[in-house]
């Protein structure tokens, strides 16, 4: 755990690729999260062991693509799906209604 803080409290150029390897900690992907970078939060959004938790911040971010990351997750609390359904972009829209109609047919 000590090496993963080292690397994204002082490298933050590491973000990205921290995020993206598959024996990231749940408690690192909760820093990432809130990572200036774009691409970093997106990568968190998409990881399967992302928690509902992660998943609502992550919901409410500035960019697009996040958000529309989070609106696709089989982990994204219904609740955050439904205000997502009211998301500006169209496309984050779409995709937390395909998933909610997904897990309506499931029920």
């Amino acid at each position: 755990m000590e090496i993963w803080l080292e690397l994204v409290t002082h490298h933050p150029e590491a973000h990205f690729w921290v995020a993206q390897n598959k024996t990231v900690p749940i408690e690192i992907l909760r820093i990432l999260a809130a990572s200036s970078d774009w691409h970093t939060r997106s990568m968190v959004a998409a990881k399967n062991k992302a928690t509902p938790d992660i998943l609502e911040v992550l919901a409410n971010d500035d960019h697009d693509a996040v958000r529309h990351t989070v609106a696709g997750h089989r982990n994204t609390p219904t609740n955050t799906l439904m205000t997502l359904c009211s998301d500006t972009w169209h496309e984050v829209r779409r995709t937390a209604q395909d998933n909610l109609s997904k897990r309506d047919k499931k029920a």
